[in-house]
């Protein structure tokens, strides 16, 4: 019973497999469409076709050639390509258009890198040099700033407790090392001691005083001799400890001043992180104050054609389209012509300009496209 149940099963599949198979496209068929592909503007009708002779054969429509050109090349008008540049600032020039955004004079008088970017001499972020929380912000943003000017400070309470116990041990300390009664006593003794001592030698020789009695004056005026000594090291021992309190005084005025906020430069406040009752780690950044009165911008050229000394040091013009479409016009001086070229036959340098304000405003702003101008002659 199994076996003809097998038997039949496998009959069922070959035949099924038969069935579906018969439907797929012939060897014919794939030579037909293959050759439809090659030849897109004829309708070929194949014998082995299995398709009905009433259904419309369709014609291959060929897809266009698409342009696969850059989209810096544009076609010209003779129909060959024609390169538009992409003028950039220094930092995004490439070795193979390096000579964009340059422009040198002909005979050298001056050099324009155009489309520069503006950027920061002074980007200081001020942070907490003590943990604890912020008990008041003495400054708002675009305020003006002097260097170790006062932004901000921490609850202290626990730091000036410190201080005024560092006050009182100071001056006791110098109640202490001022004190000359220990040296003076001393002193005393030992010239008495001194005296009898010397008394006795005299009536030792005489032979009016025992050996007994002649021991201990000797006795005494070492005694003397050694307690001046010890009197002396004490005052000694109170002027270190005087020292030592008064640094440890300073340690607590120090540690009150480390829960102040203070500018690292002069600039102005872009940036407050915090606010008044916010928890504070050692480290954690406050504010950021940056410098706007002089900006700094980097600029290029070729070092087949300039020495070092032909960019160092010279003035330089710095031009900026507003939005009023006007021109700004800024004075500057390479301060730097860097050492190292980072792209081959090029020489780096850095120009610092002096910026300009309108109303309560800076004219130039960090990351703004100017032109430069560097006279050379």
């Amino acid at each position: 019973m199994w076996t003809i149940r097998i038997a039949f099963s496998v009959f069922a599949f070959v035949a099924l497999y038969l069935i579906f198979s018969g439907n797929l496209p012939s060897n014919a068929e794939a030579t037909t469409t293959r050759r439809s592909q090659t030849a897109p503007h004829q309708t070929l009708n194949n014998a082995n076709d299995s398709r009905p002779t009433n259904q419309p054969t369709q014609d291959f429509q060929p897809i266009p050639q698409q342009s696969l050109s850059n989209p810096t090349v544009q076609q010209g008008t003779t129909g060959q390509e024609s390169f538009k540049p992409i003028i950039g600032g220094p930092e995004q020039l490439s070795e193979s258009n390096s000579d964009l955004g340059i422009e040198v004079a002909s005979d050298k008088s001056y050099l324009v890198n155009y489309r520069c970017r503006v950027q920061l001499i002074k980007d200081v972020e001020v942070p907490a040099l003590e943990a604890g929380q912020i008990k008041k912000i003495f400054v708002k943003e675009n305020d003006v700033v002097q260097v170790d000017q006062d932004l901000g400070t921490l609850r202290d309470e626990a730091a000036r407790l410190q201080k005024e116990v560092a006050v009182s041990n100071v001056a006791i300390a110098k109640v202490d090392a001022e004190n000359e009664n220990r040296i003076k006593f001393a002193y005393e003794s030992k010239v008495t001691a001194d005296q009898l001592f010397q008394a006795s030698k005299e009536l030792q020789k005489r032979g009016s005083i025992g050996l007994r009695e002649f021991k201990d004056d000797e006795l005494k005026a070492k005694q003397s001799a050694l307690q001046l000594d010890e009197a002396q090291f004490q005052k000694k021992q109170a002027l270190e400890k005087l020292k030592l309190e008064q640094v440890n005084m300073k340690a607590a005025d120090d540690l009150i001043d480390r829960h102040l906020i203070k500018a690292g430069c002069d600039g102005q406040v872009a940036e407050i992180f915090v606010e008044e009752g916010e928890w504070v780690n050692r480290g954690d950044k406050v504010m950021r104050i940056i410098q706007m009165d002089r900006l700094r911008i980097d600029g290029r050229a070729n070092s087949n054609d300039f020495f070092h000394s032909d960019l160092d040091g010279k003035s330089v013009t710095v031009t900026q389209t507003l939005p009023d479409k006007s021109i700004a016009t800024f004075t500057g001086i390479v301060r730097l012509v860097k050492l190292e070229n980072s792209v081959s036959n090029k020489l780096f340098f850095e120009v610092e300009i002096q910026n300009k304000r309108r109303g309560n405003y800076w004219l130039l702003r960090p990351n703004s496209e100017v032109d430069i101008k560097v006279q050379l002659k």
